[in-house]
């Protein structure tokens, strides 16, 4: 539909359906590129790369249209696609080599020539190619954009303010060692989360669903995600230490439980609720059942403590055989 919706705008010369097509395309480029389904590093970057290429495009068009609040989706479209390649280079563990490959060796087939053109304007400053700087290069310009769509966002749009932060952290986790920066970053986050979104321990948020600006409730499922993420690492590095990780494994659960909580508050059925669920899923699958009825127990501690009845994390863990209580 996205793809019928550009060719319209396209021949039509419709500069705003146009821009909401091509915002529409890079986010489903950017989380097919980032899916099990897409393989291979040099792929899912070709996917990333076009993507970073009609969001930025997108934000040409709505500078010239005035809209802001289609500006700001643009923008962190942009800062989104160039994260989300520092996360598929560092998940190959060459991520130098990788974008050689691309850059320099990689057939048409394998890397077209306008992601090649695409990839090299990124990379190379004021006539420099050298590769040590390369992640670091895309780092900042993904910091960038996600902090242009804060100040575009502003006041007026404070869900996207929070959306662009939210996802200014997760380039921090997936740039991978940037930790102190992003242990100060998510204190900031949480400061700026307001309080009648909060679930009490007497059930739901104290703001009323039709006063509510549910996009902000998706964050904070994003911010639990990512502190559950983190935990796990913790978990891990424990694990080698052979030190008991009971302690880290239910911070992790209870992380986890409230990112799925908060991402449901927003929708039943949403991408983003998919993608937790997918890579939470990843996490859990791999645990032994002892591990798994330990997060089972503490899911159920959370549904009785605020008195929330069946959690979504336990609907999602029982659909995905992974229940044990």
């Amino acid at each position: 539909q996205s793809s019928i919706a550009l060719a319209l705008g396209r021949a039509l010369e419709d500069r705003r359906v146009t821009g909401l097509a091509l915002i529409n395309l890079a986010e489903s480029y950017r989380y097919y590129a980032i899916s099990e389904r897409t393989r291979g590093t040099p792929q899912k970057m070709s996917r990333l790369l076009h993507a970073w290429r009609i969001a930025d495009e997108a934000v040409h068009l709505f500078e010239q249209t005035g809209e802001t609040l289609r500006k700001v989706e643009a923008w962190i479209e942009v800062g989104c696609a160039l994260r989300d390649m520092i996360r598929v280079l560092n998940d190959s563990g060459q991520p130098v080599r990788y974008l050689s490959r691309m850059l320099y060796h990689a057939s048409a087939k394998e890397v077209p020539s306008d992601n090649q053109a695409t990839l090299r304007q990124l990379l190379e400053q004021e006539g420099q190619s050298d590769a040590s700087g390369w992640l670091e290069r895309l780092l900042a310009q993904s910091q960038e954009a996600l902090e242009e769509a804060e100040r575009v966002a502003n006041s007026t749009y404070p869900h996207l303010r929070l959306d662009a932060a939210v996802n200014k952290a997760w380039l921090y986790y997936y740039a991978s060692n940037h930790r102190q920066a992003l242990t100060d970053m998510l204190v900031k986050l949480w400061e700026q989360i307001p309080e009648e979104y909060l679930i009490t321990s007497y059930g739901g948020p104290k703001i009323e669903r039709g006063r509510a600006q549910g996009g902000i409730w998706k964050q904070i499922g994003k911010l639990y995600l990512l502190e559950g993420m983190l935990a796990l690492e913790f978990m891990h590095e424990e694990a080698i230490l052979n030190a008991n990780v009971t302690p880290s494994l239910q911070v992790v659960a209870d992380r986890f439980a409230w990112a799925l909580e908060y991402s449901t508050l927003y929708g039943e059925d949403h991408r983003d609720l998919r993608h937790d669920e997918e890579l939470i899923y990843d996490q859990l699958v791999v645990l032994s059942k002892q591990q798994l009825s330990a997060v089972s127990k503490v899911v159920q501690n959370i549904a009785t403590r605020h008195r929330l009845g069946t959690l979504a994390m336990e609907r999602f863990m029982r659909e995905s055989g992974i229940w044990y209580p």
